[in-house]
């Protein structure tokens, strides 16, 4: 049923903050790595609302999913420079699909 998809509010606050914190100091590190933007704060707050949406169980597959079809985007069109947004979106809209349904 799609109720068993739900998570606890407690569960989505610590999905949201660990999502959102994850992202940002990925994208902060980077740049003060190398002085330029690689992952903007848009990816850490699409990654806090899926959390909240989905709890912390699934954000690791989401990360991954949306990784995945990063790379074979970057490889198959050979830009160095993509928007990890619609990935996110992508594999998070995957993944609830597949939890509502089961």
């Amino acid at each position: 049923s799609p109720w068993s998809a739900l998570v606890t509010p407690a569960i989505a606050l610590l999905a949201v903050a660990l999502g959102y914190g994850n992202f940002a100091g990925v994208g902060w590190l980077f740049f003060r790595w190398t002085g330029q933007d690689g992952l903007g704060l848009g990816a850490a707050k699409l990654l806090a609302a899926a959390g909240a949406w989905l709890g912390l169980r699934d954000l690791p597959v989401l990360v991954a999913i949306a990784a995945l079809s990063a790379l074979a985007f970057a490889v198959m069109t050979r830009q160095r420079r993509i928007a990890f947004g619609p990935r996110l979106a992508g594999a998070f809209w995957m993944i609830w699909l597949v939890r509502i349904s089961a």
